[in-house]
């Protein structure tokens, strides 16, 4: 890949080292936290800052300690602004409600690791399997 991409301008190269460094090449999984601290609707702003604090601490933690590949990012609001934090899985497209921090230990334990998806948290699901993705849809 040239480091002069004909879309991508000379940054391409720095932002593919950080990728790697955040090791997306070799991800499993990535959770997408729904931490719109602005509108907070769907939780209080304290609720989900230390939701989110608790979840990069806790991969961090089992990345150095297991063969975890799990990337997490926060996102802005995912418009379902009740029973929140929202925490979303893929490609497994399991979305978890009240994501507080003993509530993401047991998404972590029990889904990620376990392989079992914590039902009682689960708010919704993407149709058609994980994510949908490759299916066509009418």
């Amino acid at each position: 890949m040239s480091d002069h991409d004909e879309h991508g301008g000379s940054g391409l190269k720095k932002a593919r080292r950080e990728a790697e460094k955040l090791g997306v090449p070799d991800a499993r999984r990535h959770l997408f936290f729904c931490g719109d601290l602005k509108r907070a609707k769907c939780a209080g702003k304290r609720e989900m800052l230390e939701s989110w604090k608790h979840l990069k601490k806790r991969l961090k933690e089992l990345r150095r300690e297991s063969d975890l590949k799990t990337l997490a990012t926060p996102t802005y609001c995912v418009d379902v602004c009740k029973g929140g934090p929202i925490v979303m899985v893929y490609p497994d497209g399991v979305w978890y409600g009240a994501a507080s921090p003993a509530n993401l230990d047991r998404i972590v334990d029990e889904h990620l690791l376990g392989g079992r998806v914590v039902e009682e948290l689960v708010l919704s699901r993407t149709p058609e399997g994980p994510c949908g993705w490759g299916k066509s849809r009418s």
